[in-house]
C-alpha cells in the first residue's frame, strides 16, 4: 500500500529490565518501522529508558498513559 506507516505497539509496564534488548533487537531487524512504547506510567523508570533511546533512534516514540488500564486499553489508546 502506497504511503502506508509499518507500526508495531508494544505496551509496557516495569519493563526497565528487558525494554533496551527489544528495542535495540527490532531497530536492528526492521530499520523501517516505527516502534511505539505504549508505558502505563511505569514506576522503575521504563518510560525514562525508552524517552533516552529514543533520541539516538527516531522510529521510535514513547506514549506515556498516566495509570496502569491494562493490555486492551494500551491498544486502543495508540490506535487513537
Amino acid at each position: 500500500m502506497k504511503g502506508s506507516r509499518k507500526i508495531v505497539f508494544i505496551p509496557t509496564y516495569n519493563e526497565k529490565d528487558s525494554i533496551i534488548g527489544l528495542l535495540e533487537q527490532m531497530v536492528r531487524l526492521y530499520p523501517d518501522l516505527e516502534i511505539w512504547v505504549i508505558d502505563d506510567n511505569s514506576p522503575d523508570g521504563t518510560g525514562a529508558i525508552v524517552t533516552a533511546f529514543a533520541k539516538k533512534h527516531p522510529q521510535v516514540r514513547l506514549v506515556t498513559r498516566t495509570e496502569k488500564n491494562g493490555l486492551g486499553e494500551a491498544y486502543k489508546h495508540a490506535i487513537h
